[in-house]
């Protein structure tokens, strides 16, 4: 009893004390080990030696966080890595650029695996150690494509080779292309020399084939530049294919460049022709020195470019087209004083080219002169381009519109002098090509005999348009068309062309023709009748005949004959004598070249057709 008052006096004086922290649970570490029968027991250790406090396990707590935390960095990271790679694949490396930039600066993290871009995006300030991994950064996703089971494609592998031509690495795009090629069987990534089997210029002219296709052709100029550095020398051909594909974009740049480059090419030509000329004994290829740099950075107006093949027909062409269609007619001629200094055979293409540039300049005394001098005097044989440049250069053939119903006598008479010429020289070379089998150069096209008897046409010469389509029908065995025989029914050019009056005239002359087929038809029905044997059914295949339309009617000798009744009634109104008719067809066809193989026999003197009928219509 008398400690009860104690008691509440404890009691007391713990509520007026101050409330003491609660003291933290103290673990402790047990301890376990086997034993050498493999039982399990726990070790003795003093009751407090290896207490370890809350501060211990905060640390040790934020020791695993910390670790876990740069896990899931690295996991992340590589995750954009894996998603960088894969839009590589998709897109190509140009496209994945920008998502991995973002996604290293989101995550800064960086290490020994991290993806270096593809050639940095200024090429110009791109060097080795970055062409060096990003060649490796190609291959690890060439690796990964394949793994994946989504090879690269040829798109992919284009993109590739193009940053790092773009940069200036053309021999880490070599690799690529290579790669490409072998499917990755050759590599060439170490190598110091190129193998035999990629140093050739059949290998190197598939890539030169593939970036002119691709009009990448500042590649392509350093793809040569590339083959010169290590001892190939492209063939004349694939120069010239670059040197036409500069000329087409029509910069004023890459005109300069292929210039300087067919130039080059020529100089080479005439200095292999000077050489020969003093029976030296070469060997091909040759290095022209010249002074120019070899460092591909140099200042200057000239090519690194020097190995190049010798000039061939081609490479004149090219520049023969360029110079005639930018008017620098003075330059064509430094050309052709070239082109005879290299001792090139002669190709028709090249004369075809000087002729053209003096129509151009509406000289067309001069062309012909140049005809008559590469032909008749250097036996160059032309072909029937050269006839359609003469036959355009007729005085007849430069009027236009109204002047065609002014036309004067002597002009008529000149220009008919003049195309009974070229038509006899066509027919001579016609033979030499069929001789030579080259029956390609020796075939006309459509336009061009569109143009050969219009030229005729509107000369008068009626004569001559019956000749010219003897001779096309036995000698040339051109198939005459529907197009042709409109044209020269209408006696109008270009009526194909889509415009009001021609659509009009195409069905008054369709009308024209298709009165013209059945009194024919008719006459053939008439002589069937009067034959002396007509029950062999032949009069069946006329009567089929007879009901076809102009436009089923295909048959060529049915349409020849058509055309040439319809000139020959046009001659016997402007003729009258048949007398003085036999002579102009006799003279005609002797100026022209076909009195021994292709003669003419006209028609029965009847159905006669009304030639003005068309023209007032049409009026």
């Amino acid at each position: 009893m008398p400690k009860r008052p104690r008691q509440r006096a404890n009691q007391t004086e713990c509520l007026e004390q101050p409330t003491r922290e609660t003291p933290e649970k103290i673990y402790t570490v047990k301890y376990f080990e086997k034993d050498a029968r493999g039982e399990v027991r726990q070790v003795s250790s003093g009751e407090d030696a290896d207490d370890v406090d809350m501060d211990d396990i905060k640390a040790l707590e934020a020791s695993a966080l910390a670790k876990i935390e740069k896990l899931d960095a690295t996991l992340e990271s590589l995750n954009k890595k894996t998603e960088f790679l894969e839009r590589i694949l998709q897109h190509g490396p140009k496209g994945a650029l920008q998502a991995y930039r973002e996604a290293s600066q989101a995550y800064e993290f960086v290490s020994e695996t991290t993806p270096i871009p593809l050639i940095a995006e200024r090429d110009d300030r791109s060097d080795l150690a970055d062409a060096e991994k990003g060649f490796r950064l190609y291959r690890r996703m060439r690796d990964l494509a394949a793994k994946l089971d989504q090879p690269m494609e040829i798109g992919d592998y284009d993109d590739v080779i193009s940053v790092f031509l773009t940069s200036g690495h053309t021999d880490y795009a070599m690799y690529a292309f290579t790669d490409m090629i072998y499917s990755g069987t050759v590599n060439l990534y170490g190598n110091s020399k190129l193998p035999s089997s990629v140093k050739n210029l059949f290998f190197f002219g598939k890539w030169l084939k593939r970036l002119i296709g691709a009009r990448d052709l500042d590649g392509a100029y350093k793809v040569l530049v590339y083959m010169q550095n290590n001892g190939v020398m492209a063939a004349a051909v694939q120069v010239n294919g670059l040197i036409g594909a500069w000329l087409r974009s029509r910069t004023t740049e890459n005109r300069k460049k292929a210039e300087l480059l067919a130039w080059s090419m020529i100089h080479a030509r005439k200095a292999f022709v000077e050489l020969r000329q003093r029976e030296r004994s070469i060997e091909w290829p040759i290095s022209l020195h010249d002074g120019r740099p070899n460092n591909p950075k140099h200042d200057g107006d000239d090519l690194d470019y020097r190995m190049v093949p010798r000039a061939t027909a081609e490479t004149f062409i090219l520049m023969a087209e360029n110079y005639r269609e930018r008017g620098l007619f003075y330059r064509l001629e430094e050309l052709f004083v070239a082109y005879k200094e290299c001792e090139i055979g002669g190709d028709a293409k090249m004369m075809n080219e000087l002729i053209m540039a003096a129509v151009t300049q509406g000289d067309a005394e001069k062309a012909r002169e140049l005809y008559d001098l590469m032909v008749h005097e250097n036996a160059i044989l032309p072909n029937t381009d050269t006839y359609a440049i003469l036959f355009k250069s007729l005085p007849i053939n430069t009027l236009r519109g109204r002047q065609l119903h002014q036309i004067s006598p002597t002009l008529a008479a000149d220009s008919q002098r003049q195309a009974r010429a070229f038509f006899k020289d066509m027919v001579s070379s016609m033979g030499l090509h069929l001789e030579r089998r080259r029956t390609r150069h020796g075939e006309l096209s459509e336009e061009q005999v569109k143009l050969i008897l219009h030229s005729f046409r509107k000369c008068a010469d009626w004569a001559g348009v019956i000749v010219a389509l003897v001779c096309l029908r036995d000698l040339m065995r051109f198939k005459i068309t529907r197009n042709v025989l409109l044209d020269m029914i209408a006696e109008y050019e270009g009526i194909d062309r889509p415009s009001g009056r021609s659509t009009k005239l195409v069905m008054l002359t369709t009308m024209k023709l298709q009165t013209m087929i059945q009194k024919r038809q008719k006459r053939l029905l008439r002589d069937q009748a009067q034959s002396e044997d007509p029950g062999r059914g032949a009069g069946e295949d006329v009567k089929a005949e007879a009901a076809k339309t102009p436009n089923e009617l295909k048959d060529p000798h049915a349409l020849y004959d058509i055309l040439l009744e319809y000139y020959y009634r046009k001659a016997e109104v402007d003729y009258r004598d048949k007398a003085y008719l036999t002579e102009v067809f006799e003279t005609a066809e002797d100026e022209m070249g076909t009195a021994d193989f292709a003669s003419y026999e006209p028609p029965a003197a009847e159905d006669e057709v009304d030639t003005s009928e068309l023209e007032e219509e049409v009026q």
